[in-house]
């Protein structure tokens, strides 16, 4: 269903692992054809993201996401309407 734009932006907000780095791409696209062109998305995600705990994929080293810069970035932004995409919940289980 397409609603259309909205007079503000909308805002996404998705959170997650690999399935989410995966599916970033239909999210983005999907979102933009609901709300419109003007959608802000903000991610936190990445292969072995851990919402609370810092985790390792390979050599690289992610903080959890309850750590990451994502929140201060989304407290500077004005407010929006948001929708939020939360995924691979599972791997903190």
């Amino acid at each position: 269903m397409t609603v259309g734009p909205s007079p503000q932006p909308m805002r996404i907000v998705a959170l997650g692992a690999s399935n989410l780095t995966r599916g970033l791409l239909a999210v983005a696209d999907t979102s933009r054809r609901t709300w419109g062109p003007d959608v802000e998305i903000f991610a936190a995600l990445g292969h072995g993201r851990s919402y609370g705990m810092r985790s390792r994929f390979v050599a690289r080293e992610l903080p959890a996401i309850l750590e990451s810069g994502i929140w201060a970035a989304l407290a500077g932004r004005p407010p929006t309407p948001t929708r939020a995409v939360i995924s691979d919940v599972g791997n903190d289980i």
